[in-house]
């Protein structure tokens, strides 16, 4: 009985090697849709040889991750065990798919349980960079600031990231400090002042224009006419309405500016993140 489980062990191993042969031919082939479609195929609970095993989730989660399938890659290469030689691969690329999904408590956590040789060149300064970035991301400052003082800022393979993260950090304190209230106020004193305070100086005379228009040809109205006059109220009611939404414009603006400049900012953060994991491993 023993032996017949060790034979059958052994002609499910030879498949499986079979199969991962072919999903290597169709990784260097970039046919990665072809890879999740073969791995979703094969039940890994019938299989004994964790090495394999460890190799075809490691394998399934790479063309996941390249087809952008960030959670499903991240559960696949989370599966990879800490004795395959896969495992700190795997696990960096899973916690930087958590990271890009914004699941950054749960990127902090993989990278919590990620294991090296202390003597693996880079590894800890990879390891920290990865952190860093994380509470970057997450607007802790502190975290940041605790992790970057003890990066080496003359390892090649973060020093410019660790330059960029600097300037990130202050572009992103920059645009915190941006008052939706300061921007409408600027707004009622001078029209269109409050979309150049946010960033939008292109919109600035546009919003300032219809409000000395209309409140140049409403002023004319006034001393023309009088102040029940139709030409007046007309114009001078047209002024109002561009006044009001010139202000509240302003303040939109402002919300809009920083949406935009965090998700640019972030981008970027990502892709520095990004950079010094694929050089370590390429």
């Amino acid at each position: 009985m023993g032996q017949s489980k060790v034979d059958t062990c052994k002609v499910k191993n030879q498949f499986l090697k079979q199969e991962i042969k072919f999903i290597e031919h169709l990784i260097e082939n970039e046919e990665f849709e072809n890879v999740v479609e073969v791995s979703s195929d094969l039940d890994l609970s019938t299989f004994c040889k964790i090495e394999l095993i460890d190799s075809l989730n490691f394998y399934s989660g790479w063309a996941d991750y390249r087809l952008k399938n960030l959670e499903n890659a991240s559960y696949k290469l989370n599966a990879v065990t800490q004795n395959s030689s896969l495992f700190l691969k795997s696990k960096f690329y899973a916690a930087y798919c958590e990271t890009y999904n914004d699941s950054h408590d749960l990127a902090e956590s993989t990278l919590n349980k990620i294991y090296f040789n202390p003597n693996l060149n880079n590894a800890r300064e990879l390891l920290q960079f990865q952190y860093a970035g994380n509470y970057l991301l997450k607007r802790e400052y502190d975290k940041f600031d605790s992790i970057l003082v003890q990066l080496d800022s003359s390892n090649f393979l973060i020093s410019k990231g660790l330059l960029n993260l600097r300037t990130h950090k202050n572009d992103l304190i920059k645009v915190k400090s941006k008052s939706p209230a300061l921007a409408g106020v600027l707004s009622a004193v001078i029209p269109g002042s409050g979309k150049f305070y946010a960033g939008f100086k292109g919109q600035a005379l546009g919003a300032a224009l219809p409000c000395f228009l209309f409140g140049a040809v409403a002023a004319e109205q006034y001393i023309k006419s009088s102040p029940d006059s139709f030409q007046f109220i007309t114009f001078a009611s047209i002024f109002g309405l561009f006044y009001v939404g010139n202000i509240w414009g302003s303040v939109i603006s402002v919300r809009t500016y920083k949406d935009d400049s965090y998700k640019k900012i972030d981008n970027s953060i990502l892709v520095d993140l990004h950079i010094p994991i694929r050089k370590f491993f390429d």
